[in-house]
């Protein structure tokens, strides 16, 4: 017998059937995603949103550009792959296809910065 999905309640969205992400109280309280810019922890909730569950993905930064712009993005981008929580599985950097990314689990294995290297 297979587990019915709960549906989501009207305060987390307005279909009873969305998709969703998972971010986990471990992630959220881990000092380095604390320390993650806004941003950064935006493009990387939308990245996870457009993965769908998959480890890895393509992201156009057409689709960033719907809620930020082109350098805020290549900024939050940079800033996931320094700490841990992306990284290219497939880098296009000189020709015209899409980027095709992996989430990554550094991140959990990273030291904060100290305040003295800042």
């Amino acid at each position: 017998m297979s587990r019915s999905k709960a549906p989501f309640k009207l305060c987390e969205g307005g279909k009873k059937n969305d998709k969703h992400i998972r971010l986990t109280a471990d992630m959220m309280l881990n000092i380095i995603y604390m320390e993650l810019s806004d941003s950064a922890k935006t493009v990387y909730s939308y990245m996870k949103l457009y993965a769908c569950g998959n480890e890895t993905f393509e992201y156009p930064i057409s689709l960033a550009l719907k809620y930020m712009s082109k350098p805020t993005f290549l900024r939050a981008k940079e800033e996931l792959i320094t700490n841990g929580f992306i990284e290219y599985e497939q880098h296009n950097q000189f020709c015209k296809t899409k980027n095709i990314y992996k989430l990554s689990r550094v991140w959990q294995h990273k030291k904060p910065a100290s305040p003295g290297n800042i």
